[in-house]
């Protein structure tokens, strides 16, 4: 029998590496057999990471039903929430917030997933986010804000969100 968990000279495990893919059913097969949900990989970070960063909704959705840690954080600070936002994903947003993610935690650098997602105009995410309990007021370690962020990238649509959501 193969090891399900194995890791190649990268560090990276088949579950990873179907993560990333986007190969739902390879997934499910590997997590039937036993992958480890929460095998840290490349980068440091999991397999929820993998597929939050790269798109795959229902992937997550489904490390999610097999025990995956919606509030994990990578070496980087980054936790799963801060993907999907850098993503501009809206429903794996949605998805995890659901799911008990903290949607105002804050990475090494003192970003929130608000803050990433307004860093590239991501103006739905940053809709879905404020939706539910993002703060867009929050403060980064070098004293900026949201508003701050996506005003110095010239994201007007993004500026407008903010202040009609009362942002400092």
């Amino acid at each position: 029998n193969a090891d399900v968990n194995c890791s190649d000279s990268d560090g990276s495990n088949a579950l990873e590496v179907s993560c990333h893919q986007g190969h739902f059913d390879v997934v499910t097969l590997l997590l039937e057999k036993g992958a480890d949900v929460n095998a840290c990989g490349t980068e440091g970070s999991y397999p929820i990471h993998t597929a939050a960063l790269n798109g795959h909704r229902k992937i997550a959705e489904k490390l999610i039903e097999a025990g995956a840690e919606v509030n994990s954080i990578d070496k980087k600070k980054r936790t799963v929430l801060m993907m999907a936002a850098h993503k501009g994903d809206s429903e794996t947003c949605q998805l995890l917030i659901e799911k008990g993610a903290d949607v105002n935690k804050t990475g090494q650098d003192g970003w929130t997933p608000l803050m990433l997602c307004s860093q590239y105009g991501k103006t739905e995410c940053m809709k879905t986010l404020i939706s539910l309990g993002a703060n867009v007021d929050a403060i980064d370690n070098n004293e900026n804000t949201a508003l701050n962020t996506c005003s110095a990238n010239g994201h007007k649509d993004a500026v407008c969100l903010l202040l009609e959501n009362n942002a400092d």
